[in-house]
């Protein structure tokens, strides 16, 4: 599998890791709410780390088949196509955050465009580290051949 095919992976993936994402928001607010913690410092690590480490849940199973299948390398530009599409996702909707920031009403919905937008970053992040290990993986085996061819 190209990858180009692992960007279309990836993108394939996307539902399934904003819904995850606002699921996992839903289930910390809902344990904060029934354990009575109000605090801002809570309230903003409930905002971004359930989504962030779903999203980085649900892209670290995808980037580790497709690790599997000899798709990852730890080149960078490699990670950049692979990821491309949530590295648009993340520029797109980022930008679109920021300039809608002081709209009247933005902060009724910007939660449920957070929480997808963290989860595609985690996804990100899986991606790079996956190839990382990935690519060292690869060049201990090919050392461990080096090493045996001469034996």
């Amino acid at each position: 599998m190209p990858r180009l095919s692992a960007a279309v992976v990836y993108t394939i993936t996307l539902p399934l890791a904003g819904a995850l994402a606002l699921a996992a928001e839903v289930a910390a607010f809902w344990l904060a709410e029934s354990l009575r913690v109000r605090s801002l410092p809570m309230a903003v690590l409930l905002n971004v780390v359930p989504a962030l480490v779903t999203g980085f849940l649900v892209y670290l199973g995808v980037a580790r088949a497709l690790a599997h299948r000899h798709v990852m390398t730890g080149r960078a530009s490699d990670h950049f196509v692979r990821a491309s599409p949530l590295y648009v996702i993340v520029l797109v909707i980022g930008s679109w955050m920021g300039n809608h920031l002081t709209s009247p009403g933005f902060g009724i919905f910007v939660q449920f465009i957070l929480w997808p937008w963290l989860a595609v970053i985690g996804g990100i992040v899986a991606d790079g580290l996956v190839g990382r290990l990935s690519a060292r993986r690869t060049s201990a085996i090919r050392r461990a051949a080096t090493v045996a061819m001469r034996t």
